[in-house]
């Protein structure tokens, strides 16, 4: 059976810590851009308009590539250490980088560093864009807020490796193993520990109209209706640990990558495998990211360079 249709014009960015992004036909398996890096990517996160990807590399750079053409449109540079972590404003004209040199850096889109935030003790490790405010998880174990109040939310008893934005609300993962809903003012809405621990949570996603919520845990993916806070499907394939997920718009289906260098994709409602991509990159797959557009002059240029699907199977 084949993606329903409101999947099929769905893409697929992944970045390795082999030094490439590449996007994917989520349909068909279909590789349809490659671009070398030339440093192992950390983190992948498209704009709003689809056709720009911001890429944190591991040479301290956060770099702009276009999709289209697969050229590097922007360098931006200022993290004294690895960026760990991007995040794309919710109209594309500013992103945000975190770093292990324990700064968030704010850059505009075109270029150029906007400000500076200083206050985890450690690394942050992950970033979000919250009803307006820009959050940040770190190895200290804490949300921050940088809205001008310096909100500092506790409760995670290790680093928080992963954050994703809701509503008013946003769900935080750690290396506690747990993933917990938190309001605006800190205070926390729910709480896996019900469930028990998962290991690390190494990537959350949710999709666009915010009724899901998936973590890529060490052991498995995890999807819960984000309404009922039901625990919808645990998902295990993977031969090893789970690194990044991403979520169709419609929450129909998970992708997810693994240091097993594969992209499987699973259909939620029945908790089954429809894709697998085995060797979707030399190395772990650190991060994914949904481009919910129509990219048919990818898909042309593409062709044009012979670029095309891997041994994938698909259903």
């Amino acid at each position: 059976s084949k993606m329903r249709p409101t999947e099929r014009k769905n893409y697929v960015v992944s970045g390795s810590y082999d030094g490439r992004v590449k996007v994917w036909q989520l349909s068909t398996g279909e590789s349809v851009r490659k671009v070398d890096c030339g440093a192992p990517v950390a983190c992948v996160r498209t704009f709003p308009q689809g056709d720009y990807v911001a890429v944190a590399l591991l040479d301290c750079t956060i770099r702009v590539l276009s999709l289209v053409s697969g050229k590097c449109v922007t360098i931006l540079r200022g993290h004294k250490s690895e960026p760990s972590s991007v995040c794309v404003f919710p109209m594309g004209e500013r992103l945000a980088s975190a770093a292990s040199d324990g700064t968030v850096r704010v850059w505009a889109a075109s270029g150029g560093c906007v400000s500076v935030h200083e206050g985890h003790s450690g690394s942050v490790c992950s970033l979000a864009h919250v009803s307006g405010r820009l959050i940040s998880g770190g190895s200290d174990a804490t949300v921050r807020v940088w809205d001008g109040s310096e909100a500092v939310f506790k409760g995670h008893d290790d680093a928080v490796t992963a954050l994703a934005a809701l509503e008013a609300s946003f769900a935080s993962g750690s290396r506690d193993g747990s993933v917990r809903i938190w309001d605006m003012t800190g205070t926390v809405l729910f709480d896996s520990y019900s469930y028990g621990t998962f290991g690390t949570v190494n990537a959350l996603a949710v999709s666009s109209d915010r009724s899901r919520l998936v973590a890529a845990c060490d052991d498995a993916l995890r999807v819960w209706d984000v309404a009922s806070l039901d625990l919808l499907a645990t998902l295990t394939d993977h031969a090893d640990i789970v690194s990044s997920v991403a979520i169709t718009p419609s929450g129909a289906a998970v992708v997810s990558g693994s240091r097993d260098k594969s992209i499987r994709v699973f259909r939620v409602a029945e908790a089954v495998r429809t894709g697998y991509i085995p060797g979707a990159h030399a190395s772990t797959i650190s991060s994914l990211d949904i481009v919910a557009t129509d990219l048919t002059l990818i898909t042309q240029a593409a062709h044009a360079h012979g670029d095309g699907r891997p041994n994938c199977t698909f259903q």
